[in-house]
Order: structure tokens, then C-alpha cells, then sequence
């Protein structure tokens, strides 16, 4: 069974918009093998998925008193919560699952640089990654393209670039590309 961290509070139209797909996920027969843990105030949360039916058996509810702004300063944010005792942002709650093995992976459609910042900051770098890259996988016609950085870098150096395309063609090879060509799209400078 896959348990995933999914951030209550994070983007536009949470808590409604999140407690939606969780009941939509929940409901398809293909993900019985799917358990959720839904991060975000309980009370918010267990009203949200008993409105829309949920089943909250399949659901752990676990606490965190708020998200990220979009117009505040994710580093600063997740920083100042990464280190008390007890963690109030979601993002920050969810990646502790991961770390402590209560979920296998985590969402947040919330504010990505939280996001990024919550997750090198409780989970760590891998050994020799000067910096994290997202990873978007793209479908195409013979298999699908894994998109790295996806533009979160606009002064990358040599050595990101090649550390990029390293973890590119291992998250490839993982998906299912037999054999990843690798490329560089660059804005530019």
C-alpha cells in the first residue's frame, strides 16, 4: 500500500479544491492500494471529507495549524518552523511523514518554494547536489520526457547542470525510460 502526505491547505481554493481530489482519488476503484494522509487542521479536515463522503478509514488525519502564503518568504517560513519541536506549517508536517515513515510521498499544490525549501530542509540533499531540482514528467508519443528545474534556476552553473541531468536520467530509468537522451533548454545568458 502507497500512503501519500496530501497538504490541506496548500493553493488555491483549499481547503475545498484539495478535499475534492482526495475524495475523488479515494473513490476510484484503481487506487484501493492508495492511503491518505490528509495534513491541515482535523477539524477542517474531517468536515471536509465527511461532506464529500470519504470513507475517513482510508484517511489519517494529522495536524498542522496553517499553510504558506503565496506572498510570503518560503525560506523564513519553513526555517522558523523546521525548527520547533512541533511543526505548525503543512508542508513542513508533511515532509516530516515522509521522513519518519508515515507517508511514502508528499503533495502540495501550495506554494512550491515552501515546498522545495521543507523538503531540503527535513529530508536533506542527496550526497553531492549542490541544489534540489523539480521534476515534471512530460507524456510523449514513445515515453515519456522528464523536465528538470522547469525553470526555478535563471543563473545555473555547470556543475548544477550536470548534477541535473544525472538525477534527470536516474527519475528516467525509475519511470521507465529504457534509455534517456538528455538535453538543454536554457533561457538563455
Amino acid at each position: 500500500m502507497t500512503t501519500v502526505a496530501l497538504d490541506l491547505l496548500g493553493g488555491d481554493g483549499a481547503p475545498g479544491v484539495v478535499a475534492d481530489a482526495a475524495a475523488t482519488l479515494l473513490s476510484d476503484a484503481a487506487n484501493t492500494g492508495l492511503r491518505l494522509v490528509l495534513v491541515g487542521p482535523v477539524d477542517v479536515a474531517r468536515d471536509q471529507l465527511v461532506a464529500r463522503g470519504v470513507d475517513l478509514n482510508r484517511v489519517t488525519l494529522l495536524p498542522a495549524a496553517c499553510g504558506v502564503s503565496m506572498d510570503a518568504s518560503p525560506l523564513e517560513v519553513v526555517r522558523q518552523d523546521a525548527q520547533r519541536e512541533a511543526a505548525e506549517t503543512t508542508v513542513v508536517v508533511a515532509a516530516r511523514a515522509v521522513r519518519d515513515g508515515v507517508a511514502d510521498a508528499w503533495v502540495s499544490v501550495g506554494h512550491t518554494g515552501a515546498s522545495v525549501a521543507s523538503a531540503v530542509l527535513t529530508l536533506g540533499r542527496i550526497s553531492g547536489m549542490q541544489r534540489p531540482a523539480l521534476a515534471v514528467l512530460v507524456p510523449a508519443l514513445a515515453s515519456p520526457v522528464v523536465l528538470l528545474d522547469v525553470g526555478a534556476t535563471t543563473t545555473g552553473s555547470v556543475g548544477a547542470f550536470e548534477q541535473f541531468a544525472i538525477a534527470g536520467q536516474a527519475f528516467a530509468v525509475a519511470v521507465g525510460v529504457s534509455h534517456p537522451r538528455i538535453g538543454l533548454l536554457t533561457i538563455g545568458s
